[in-house]
């Protein structure tokens, strides 16, 4: 019987990351698994706290990283509401923050 990390080790593989409350703790977690067994995606791709885990990890940040990142987030870091017009947030501090871990980047880096 063939194992999953050998399984995913056969041929290049895409990880999915799921939409979730602070779900990017356990994001960590399989993403912390991955490295521990090598094995390293062909691609990424993730939506809300899954977009933020893996698009962290994909620019090269290391779990760890992540991680202290995620736990240390405060509201302050992020929160600058934007209603009535626009959305719940405007997103402006939120962008500051990810600049600052990543600097400016496209897709196709």
């Amino acid at each position: 019987m063939i194992t999953h990390r050998e399984w995913l080790g056969e041929r290049p593989f895409t990880l999915v990351l799921s939409a979730g409350f602070f779900g990017f703790f356990a994001h960590t977690g399989v993403l912390t698994a991955l490295e521990a067994a090598g094995l390293r995606p062909r691609r990424v791709v993730g939506i809300s706290a899954g977009a933020l885990a893996g698009g962290l990890w994909s620019a090269g940040l290391d779990v760890s990283e992540i991680t202290d990142e995620l736990v240390g987030l405060r509201r302050g870091d992020f929160w600058d509401p934007g209603l009535p017009l626009g959305g719940l947030l405007r997103g402006d501090k939120f962008a500051a923050k990810l600049a600052s871990l990543i600097g400016e980047r496209t897709f196709a880096e």
